[in-house]
């Protein structure tokens, strides 16, 4: 009876591999992830398709620092706003550093995030009021980002 059983699953899932390989192959898998960021008044160097002048991402680190203490004793702690650390690619001879370097400690009204894969966008993040700060730039350009607000979609 067991060798039966084990038979008619062995026959059901050999008849049914034509239609797992068709449901399979409607999924691709994702082979490639990349990481933008739009910032306005900064033209980027990347040159994908979806993403001509946005700032290519190598990194990017969310931190939630601790709330600021309280500026008088019994007040209760101010939140301190949420922080992305983001690091970027600098090529030789590129204002985009410069020019992202020079938005230091002013609002932007509206800064967007991509995470893509070769199936199309993953995760979409657009941070309100955000202000870009510590910026440093070398071969790589790091900087943080605060932010009061985020909307997010993804695929």
């Amino acid at each position: 009876m067991r060798v039966r059983a084990a038979l008619s699953v062995l026959v059901l899932c050999l008849g049914a591999q034509p239609a797992l390989q068709a449901v399979a192959a409607e999924k691709t898998p994702i082979t490639a992830v990349a990481a933008f960021l739009k910032v306005p008044g900064v033209e980027g160097h990347n040159t994908d398709k979806a993403h001509v002048g946005w700032l290519p991402i190598l990194t990017a680190k969310v931190n939630a620092p601790p709330p600021s203490p309280p500026s008088e004793p019994g007040a209760p702690k101010k939140p301190s706003p949420p922080k992305i650390e983001f690091y970027s690619f600098t090529k030789a001879g590129d204002a985009s550093d410069q020019a992202l370097c020079g938005l230091s400690g002013k609002i932007l009204p509206q800064v967007t995030f991509e995470q893509t894969a070769n199936t199309g966008v993953l995760l979409r993040l657009v941070y309100s009021n955000a202000t870009v700060q510590h910026c440093q730039s070398g071969k790589t350009t790091s900087f943080d980002l605060t932010y009061e607000g985020v909307a997010t979609s993804h695929s």
